[in-house]
């Protein structure tokens, strides 16, 4: 049987959206599953990454039946996730607390904090200063973390059994693109150098990059088989961009959904090794959990 069919699985704020799709771009079936967001207190937006891989399964075994298709015709699959949230977890997947959603908007004050520290402004959805809530919050919990990514890297490990980071997900992690690593310089400025050290230590790939094929247990789980290539998605605004045709400068896109964005792309980088800390320490006197 020919492998003619491509998958594609978006894990938006609400839930996943699979769909299915022919060579040419023809969509042949789509399945969607929802996932529950949890609001502890105002601000806070906590989501547990196994409800993401069975709600992955549920889908993309909605859209198979839907369109009639047999698995052995899956040729390959991406997928895009929410960002910035921020998953901790064992190196072998086990998340040891809930994720840290992209609208949680506890980390306000360090935000602050880093943008006073750094001169770069960083947003409380962004990954350094979840990092330090969780540092000065729930230390427990970061102590017990072997490994920290976000939604796409936790998902792209559970398809594949390795772990590796996009290259469109870094950008708000404090991604330096001249070493293409997370900076160590960045984070020590900012107090938490070793907890960047939990991070992948890989260098992020970009979009359209093999990433290996389905191990045995994805496949199993999700009712595919390990013939199936896993490709490189990444967050889903740059991703969007792209869907939308812009694949260079000179454009801008709209894009609406539980957040609103207005994106483009750029011949230079913003990015780069020239960071230079205003202030470093510890984090002091900040506000802890309500």
């Amino acid at each position: 049987m020919a492998r003619d069919v491509l998958l594609g699985a978006d894990a938006g704020t609400g839930g996943f959206r699979i769909g299915l799709y022919a060579l040419d771009g023809k969509e042949l079936g789509y399945g969607m599953t929802e996932y529950e967001t949890v609001h502890k207190y105002p601000g806070w937006a906590e989501q547990d990454p196994e409800d993401w891989w069975n709600c992955l399964k549920e889908g993309i075994g909605k859209a198979l039946a839907k369109a009639g298709i047999e698995k052995d015709r899956v040729l390959a699959m991406a997928i895009d996730t929410t960002g910035c949230s921020p998953v901790f977890s064992k190196k072998d997947g086990t998340p040891v607390r809930p994720c840290l959603l992209w609208m949680d908007v506890r980390s306000a004050e360090y935000a602050k904090f880093v943008k006073d520290t750094t001169g770069y402004t960083y947003t409380a959805e962004w990954m350094p200063p979840k990092l330090l809530w969780m540092k000065n919050n729930e230390p427990d919990n970061l102590d017990a973390t072997e490994v920290i990514t976000d939604s796409y890297g936790w998902l792209m490990y559970k398809l594949t059994g390795e772990w590796g980071d996009g290259l469109s997900c870094v950008g708000s992690w404090g991604y330096d693109p001249d070493i293409k690593r997370i900076s160590p310089d960045f984070y020590e400025s900012i107090g938490i150098r070793e907890v960047a050290e939990k991070f992948t230590q890989k260098e992020p790939l970009p979009p359209g990059t093999p990433a290996g094929n389905l191990s045995q247990q994805a496949a199993d789980f999700l009712g595919l088989d390990t013939d199936t290539l896993v490709v490189h998605g990444g967050i889903d605004s740059p991703i969007g961009i792209l869907g939308m045709g812009v694949a260079r400068p000179g454009k801008l896109v709209l894009l609406t959904g539980s957040s609103h964005l207005v994106m483009g792309l750029s011949e230079t980088s913003r990015g780069g090794s020239s960071f230079k800390p205003i202030a470093g320490g510890l984090v002091k006197g900040l506000s802890q959990r309500p």
